[in-house]
């Protein structure tokens, strides 16, 4: 709910905890979850950003040194392999079953579940020199993570087996392989073929055998789940990094942009989908309201909005987006079908500028409550948390201000009131350079106490209806028509009509608000004959 009740800018930025998925488990059991996971799959929508030249380094080395974490990692794993199973199989040490360098290869080929893929070598000049990354022949996508790819190369250059396999009679699966790798060298001879065959019994990992060697080894099945990769785990997670002032922004945006270099406006949100029905929701800043940030435009017309809500909404581009996985690259017609973004749940449109973004969303696995997500400008379908999106889960109704009244009473010169009992015609002068009575009011033509005007205003400020799906229409029980100093704005009109002896529905600018009780009906009808009487009026 919307705490706007008094004239208070209440603008709040939306900050997501960074959570670090880089980080290696200490645990053996952590470490074999950690593995199988590496593909950038987070398991939080929270935002990470962008990765930096420098921190691409990092990640680079962090996987170039995984394999050897490996190693340090089996030492960890004996104890639980060594003499387990019924071949007598043992393991006095780690066990290295290929190592090749890098800089000697010319091409590895993957066989796995998901088909077959080249990995081919590129010399790229980074800012220390001369830099060796890893590439998919025929794939040319630029969601496809380098450092992920370089981790798959990795696993097939440095292979380390936890234990070797006593009884090579065993059948092991090799003749319908999990997954093969060839590598082939510059010089041609250490070219080596693996293959993986059958999971483990205890499901910890994975058979392997390599040419030029008659052993049968063990090798984890987070090693394995390396190599059996689709393109989708090698995808980047990151959707949208948050929106910033580059040297890059067009002149004519950067006004979107505070002192340091973060979104702070925009022009419109539109949210709409099958969630909405027919309807079109629009979101618009106020400028010249300080009571009130936003107002929200509907079918049955303009009102003010709930700040908290309409921040959730920007905060796409203030805080950026982090999937959960990636579900498809590149989409057909057909695979947008199947994930419902053909026909959304939500739609988000936001333009600030000369740029529009614009977000697609479905519930797609219910059981994880995943929602299948596409973003202009990135060629894949995502999956978000529900938590992650509740920004665009919200009802119509929920973008409503609670109050409908968010502007400081000196923003008008006069206020007309009508009800049952009569008429009451107010003046109203402000003088903010005047040291006493800065504010006066005058009733038919008769100056009253200032202070009691305030204390009736605070009145309905305090109005707070609660949206319903139908009205009784009719003649208004009282009427307060507000005319602003500035002529521009012109006029403001609030009434109140009796639906049943104790619920009156309010509308502003005939705008249907929602249903208060007779109590607030009674207390502006009566309250504003304390002001003609100077009584006294109680703060609501």
């Amino acid at each position: 709910m919307d705490t706007q009740k008094k004239p208070l800018d209440q603008n709040k930025s939306l900050e997501n905890e960074v959570i670090d998925t880089t980080a290696l488990a200490e645990s053996e059991d952590d470490f074999s979850e950690s593995l199988s996971t590496v593909f950038a799959k987070s398991t939080s929508a929270n935002v990470k950003k962008s990765a930096s030249p420098k921190k691409k380094r990092l990640l680079t080395v962090i996987s170039m040194l995984l394999a050897v974490l490996v190693i340090a990692t089996s030492t960890i794993l004996v104890s639980k392999y060594a003499g387990n199973d019924d071949d007598g199989g043992t393991e006095p040490s780690a066990l290295k079953v290929k190592t090749v360098q890098h800089q000697n290869v010319s091409k590895i080929v993957i066989e796995n579940q998901n088909g077959k893929f080249t990995l081919l070598p590129k010399t790229v000049m980074g800012e220390e020199g001369e830099e060796l990354h890893w590439y998919i022949e025929g794939v040319d996508n630029p969601l496809i993570s380098e450092t992920m790819v370089g981790t798959v190369t990795d696993n097939c250059l440095y292979i380390y087996a936890t234990r070797e396999m006593k009884d090579t009679t065993l059948d092991y699966g090799f003749d319908k392989p999990f997954a093969t790798v060839s590598v082939t060298t510059k010089n041609g001879l250490e070219n080596f073929e693996a293959t993986i065959g059958n999971m483990s019994p205890d499901k910890t990992g994975y058979y392997l055998k390599a040419s030029g060697d008659e052993k049968i080894y063990l090798i984890t099945a987070a090693t394995a789940d390396y190599i059996n990769f689709t393109l989708e785990d090698l995808s980047e997670a990151i959707m949208l990094d948050p929106v910033k002032l580059t040297d890059e922004t067009k002149k004519e945006d950067k006004k979107y942009f505070d002192s340091d270099g973060n979104i702070s406006t925009f022009d419109f949100i539109e949210l709409s989908g099958t969630k909405y029905g027919d309807e079109v929701i629009t979101i618009t800043p106020i400028e010249d309201n300080a009571a009130a940030s936003y107002n929200i435009t509907t079918k049955e017309g303009t009102r003010f909005a709930n700040s908290e809500r309409c921040e959730s909404v920007f905060g796409i581009l203030k805080n950026g987006l982090v999937a959960v996985e990636v579900y498809k690259i590149s989409p057909t017609k057909e695979d947008l079908k199947t994930y419902g973004l053909l026909d959304p749940e939500y739609t988000v449109k936001i333009k600030y500028g000369t740029n529009i973004f614009d977000l697609k969303a479905t519930l797609y696995d219910e059981e994880k409550n995943y929602y299948a997500v596409t973003i202009n400008g990135k060629d894949a379908v995502y999956a978000m948390s529900a938590d992650a999106l509740d920004m665009i889960g919200f009802s119509k109704n929920s973008f409503y201000n609670e109050y409908v009244f968010l502007e400081y009473y000196n923003v008008y010169s006069s206020v007309v009131i009508t009800t049952e009992n009569g008429k009451y015609e107010f003046k109203t002068e402000y003088n903010e350079n005047v040291d006493a009575d800065k504010f006066v009011v005058y009733a038919n033509g008769k100056k009253v106490d200032g202070d009691l005007f305030s204390a009736y205003y605070e009145h309905i400020v305090d109005i707070a209806p609660k949206a319903e799906e139908n009205y009784i229409k009719g003649e208004p029980s009282y009427t307060a028509v507000f005319t602003f100093s500035d002529k521009e704005k012109g006029k403001k009109t609030l009434t109140l009509t009796k639906q049943t002896e104790r619920r009156y529905l309010v509308t502003v600018d005939s705008v249907d608000m929602g249903i208060v009780t007779s109590r607030v009906y009674d207390n502006l009808t009566d309250y504003v004959e304390n002001i003609i009487n100077g009584k006294d009026i109680p703060t609501p």
